[in-house]
């Protein structure tokens, strides 16, 4: 769950306890993705589908309105500033409300954070 109040992203484990993942965060809204398919998410965008390709890539889909704009951004390190992040690109709608996302650089980073936001 991403804290834009205090700048925090807390995870939860299935019997609902929680702790401090990452703090020290410039307003954290969106959404952070780990390759271990774990997801938290701070906004009501539905993530689905979460899954490591054969060759190796990452990829996420989300359900949203239909014509809207998403870009990704990523970083080895969920506390640096967002203007530190690396844009990877933007999410393609596959059909209306349907989005997708892959990452084919994913295969070379055992640990990474993604951010989605609308552009």
């Amino acid at each position: 769950m991403a804290n834009y109040g205090d700048g925090t992203i807390r995870k939860f484990t299935a019997d609902g306890s929680g702790s401090i993942f990452a703090s020290g965060l410039n307003f954290p809204t969106s959404i952070a993705i780990f390759p271990g398919l774990n997801l938290w998410s701070a906004t009501p965008i539905l993530l689905k589908n979460p899954s490591i390709q054969t060759n190796g890539a990452f990829q996420f889909q989300l359900t949203e309105n239909s014509g809207l704009a998403f870009m990704v951004l990523a970083t080895t390190n969920a506390s640096l500033p967002l203007t530190n992040w690396t844009s990877l690109g933007s999410v393609v709608e596959i059909s209306p409300g349907s989005y997708q996302f892959a990452d084919p650089h994913a295969t070379n980073i055992t640990e990474r954070f993604y951010q989605v936001v609308a552009h």
